[in-house]
């Protein structure tokens, strides 16, 4: 399918107290975006392997989603789309252990992009709801990943997807601690859906099946339930 990157992109456009605001740093223009600044984009090879990552002799095509570092203002801004992008390679790259550093002149071509595939991905799908995807690390962007996702699946309301991804993101420092309950996302881990019944109270154990470990917190340690919206749910309390 032919796009316009002005009409598909979704970006961060009002910043944030910790991200640039992309049409501030970066030229985007129908099909292109480019640099206003020096800029640079690192790629974690444990991260983008080779089961998300194909390289070309002049490109990157990688998952929708790169964070791009400015020099100047020493802070970053995101770019994310709910499909592939062909990431143009520039001149300067290094390879640093295992991170590949994309080093972009002032007023460089970063991404041309006419064609795109808007089926939807499964295998992406789940592991977004496992919090695999590590690149993500804004709860806006996660939601409207997955929504993009799963709206040409079924009728999928916002405000569910919402509860899921509000759950996922927790303090660094003490994972049962949910970032909204803070106001700060920007030391957050992002837990995924099987993984947190190992960090929650036996009910989500309970919920997600693993006996032995709902036993081993409600009834041998004597846990209580944290009673977050998921739980609460499972015990319809709305």
């Amino acid at each position: 399918m032919l796009i316009s990157i002005i009409k598909i992109l979704i970006v961060n456009k009002k910043g944030t107290n910790y991200m640039l605001n992309v049409n501030d740093v970066l030229n985007i223009t129908k099909y292109e975006i480019r640099t206003r600044y020096e800029s640079i984009i690192y790629l974690d090879q444990k991260i983008y392997n080779n089961d998300i990552i194909t390289e070309t002799s002049t490109d990157y095509i990688i998952p929708g989603l790169i964070d791009i570092y400015i020099p100047e203002f020493n802070d970053k801004c995101q770019i994310a789309t709910s499909y592939n992008l062909n990431l143009i390679k520039p001149d300067k790259i290094i390879e640093n252990k295992n991170i590949l550093e994309l080093y972009y002149e002032k007023d460089t071509l970063i991404i041309y992009q006419q064609i795109y595939n808007k089926n939807t991905d499964m295998s992406l799908i789940i592991k977004l709801f496992e919090g695999r995807i590590k690149y993500i690390s804004d709860p806006e962007l996660l939601l409207i990943t997955l929504f993009n996702q799963l709206k040409n699946l079924s009728d999928c309301d916002l405000v569910h997807i919402e509860l899921i991804i509000s759950n996922m993101f927790r303090m660094k420092k003490n994972p049962k601690i949910k970032c909204r309950e803070t106001g700060n996302f920007k030391d957050a881990v992002i837990i995924g859906q099987t993984a947190q019944p190992f960090i929650d109270s036996w009910l989500s154990s309970l919920g997600f099946m693993y006996i032995d470990k709902a036993i081993e917190q409600g009834l041998i340690t004597g846990e209580a339930a944290v009673m977050n919206p998921l739980e609460k749910i499972m015990i319809e309390q709305y």
